[in-house]
């Protein structure tokens, strides 16, 4: 199987904010800091916070937005492929060969205010 594997892609759905009634919102440094784990970007000076009203029906959210993870199967990657690796070594491994985690792509989608630091650790695994 390894020498036909080309990538794995995960897809994840987060709701995104109510244009009508998001408002501003600050994040602590120590939940950023669990959020993007294990890379590093910087503290937005804000963030959005989820409020509720008649046209989102009080959730404070309307529609949805994907977020993604690709792996390319690098030489380095395919010759980690075997029985003996762990999880946590091959996922070490794609981040330092340039995969971007589930979970940043949704700290991305933070910054940019699209949704809240909650919706992310609700729809992705931060373990």
């Amino acid at each position: 199987m390894r020498s036909t594997l080309l990538g794995i892609v995960a897809q994840r759905l987060l709701r995104t904010l109510c244009p009508h009634c998001l408002e501003s919102d600050q994040v602590s440094e120590a939940n950023w800091k669990q959020l993007i784990r294990p890379m590093k970007l910087k503290l937005p000076a804000q963030v959005n916070k989820a409020v509720g009203c008649l046209e989102c029906r009080n959730t404070g959210y309307l529609g949805r937005v994907g977020i993604y993870e690709m792996m390319r199967v690098t030489p380095k990657l395919k010759n980690m492929i075997r029985t003996d690796v762990t999880h946590h070594e091959l996922f070490e491994a794609a981040v330092r060969e340039g995969m971007v985690p589930l979970n940043v792509s949704g700290a991305l989608k933070v910054a940019a205010g699209k949704t809240t630091p909650d919706e992310v650790m609700r729809v992705v695994s931060l373990s």
